[in-house]
Formats: structure tokens, C-alpha cells, sequence
């Protein structure tokens, strides 16, 4: 169906820092138009400096039904929400806000159901792997959990910040004792998939976020960045011989989660 706006056309924002690899408003306008609903998202360009005015200006605007949220803001916007999933409750992060009835926000998280959705669209099994992950922030969480509940055998994370990465690992190992240790950037042989939840990536000259040196041949290296299509970090695994999906793949996985998020429907 053909994408249109008037004056009846309900609004939903992305906000981002930055947005230039974003590809969920194109993705989830089109949804919208081929169910029959008359929305489109936008993409904004919000720095964390910006972010709390920002969010102020949402509560004002009466035809604005949704956010969608990705780095840096995905913790910060829990604040601005009056009720969360379990879900985003457990994770003490969102991807996503919706506004209620009231004028208020309800916030959930899909972006590690989306990712373990991707990895199974194209034929990876997670149940019973070794799993090594790059990046303690909103993402990583969110993957961490949908991949412990997917029965994963373990993960091992891994992220600059060393109070973020203790902080995570310690209420993961709450909800699934004995599953999560700490790793460092060395530290990435022995796993069947490898992970990267870091935006290392979303800018030309940033560094690997770790040496991917040690890992086998046909290990799965999975990648969060949607743009470029193949970054770095899955050229290097590409050429040593892994198998690789992207962030595009983690989107696809998530957006009907997010359109019937959007809707209004909740999602288990």
C-alpha cells in the first residue's frame, strides 16, 4: 500500500545519536501502511545533553503515539516511563515507548527477542552454545537475557566500562546463577557465537571492538550495527572463516514485535 500523511496521520519518532545508520522508520512506516494504518515514523537526531527536553516535548504533542530508541538513550529513557514490561523491568532498559491512554509512557524491549529472532530466520540454533558478547550497555543486556531464556549453555561478557560490565554480570547472575562471567577483549576463542553489542562500528576508523584472533573456523559472529550492511567486524570474521549475521538481521527479527507493540498489543 502507498504511504500517505494528512492531517489524521498518528506520528511516531526514533530518537538516536547518532541516526545516520538507522533504518527502523522506513522499515516500521511501511509495515504500518501495508496493515491498513495510517502512521509513519521519523527519525531524530537527540544528543543525551538534548534528550531531557526532549522527551518533555513528547508528553505535549497529541498525535505522537510511539518512540523507538536506540544509543545512547536506551537506559535513560526508563525514567521517562511510567509503567514497563517485565520484560524492560528485569532489564532496567528500553528500545521502545508507547503513550497510554492517560498521556503517560509504558516502555518495553525488544531487542533480544529481535536478535535470537534473527539468528533463528536463518537457521542458528542458540540452545546449549557458549556464547561471548562485546558491550554491557541497553543492547547487550537485552540480548544477554533473550539468549539465557533461549537456553543458551553460557555468556561471557565482556565491555570497556568495568562498573556497567559488574553491574550487568551481577544481576544476570541473579536470574541465572552460574550461566554469566565476565571476559575480557582477549578472550574470544572457545565460543560458538561471538557477539558484538557494542556501536563500535557505526563510524568510519572505529576499532574492532575485540580481536576475533583464536576463534575457529564456522564459529556464528553476529554484529548489532544496521549500517554498513557488512562492517568491519564481520569482514574480519568472514575472512577467518566464521559465519555472520547482522543488525539488519537483529531488525528484522524485532519489527512485527515492535508494529504490534506500537498498536497497542503486549507482547509476552
Amino acid at each position: 500500500m502507498e504511504l500517505t500523511v494528512d492531517s489524521s496521520t498518528r506520528i511516531h519518532f526514533l530518537i538516536g545519536d547518532p541516526i545516520a545508520q538507522v533504518i527502523g522508520p522506513t522499515l516500521i512506516s511501511q509495515k504500518m501502511s501495508d496493515a491498513g494504518f495510517n502512521g509513519v515514523m521519523l527519525p531524530l537526531h537527540v544528543s543525551k545533553t538534548d534528550l531531557p527536553a526532549v522527551l518533555q516535548g513528547f508528553d505535549g504533542i497529541q498525535n505522537l503515539d510511539s518512540v523507538l530508541i536506540t544509543v545512547p538513550h536506551k537506559i535513560a529513557c526508563v525514567s521517562h516511563c511510567t509503567s514497563l514490561s517485565s520484560r524492560a523491568e528485569k532489564l532496567g532498559v528500553v528500545n521502545i515507548m508507547r503513550r497510554k491512554p492517560d498521556g503517560t509512557w509504558h516502555g518495553d524491549n525488544f531487542d533480544g527477542p529481535g536478535f535470537v529472532k534473527g539468528l533463528e530466520n536463518h537457521g542458528h540454533v542458540v540452545s546449549g552454545k557458549k556464547v561471548y558478547m562485546a558491550g554491557a550497555g541497553g543492547a547487550g543486556s537485552s540480548i544477554a537475557v533473550s539468549l539465557l531464556d533461549a537456553g543458551v549453555e553460557s555468556v561471557a561478557i565482556y565491555d570497556k566500562n568495568e562498573e556497567t560490565l559488574g553491574k550487568l554480570c551481577e544481576s544476570l547472575d541473579h536470574f541465572y546463577p552460574g550461566r554469566v562471567k565476565r571476559s575480557t577483549p582477549q578472550s574470544v576463542g572457545g565460543y560458538d557465537i561471538v557477539v558484538n553489542a557494542t556501536s563500535m562500528g557505526l563510524r568510519v576508523g572505529d576499532p574492532l571492538p575485540v580481536n576475533l584472533d583464536g576463534v575457529r573456523p564456522g564459529t556464528l559472529v553476529a554484529d548489532v550495527i544496521t549500517k554498513p550492511a557488512v562492517t568491519p567486524f564481520m569482514e574480519d570474521a568472514l575472512a577467518r572463516g566464521c559465519e555472520v549475521t547482522s543488525g539488519t538481521d537483529m531488525l528484522d527479527g524485532q519489527i512485527d514485535l515492535l508494529f504490534r507493540f506500537v498498536i497497542g498489543e503486549d507482547i509476552p
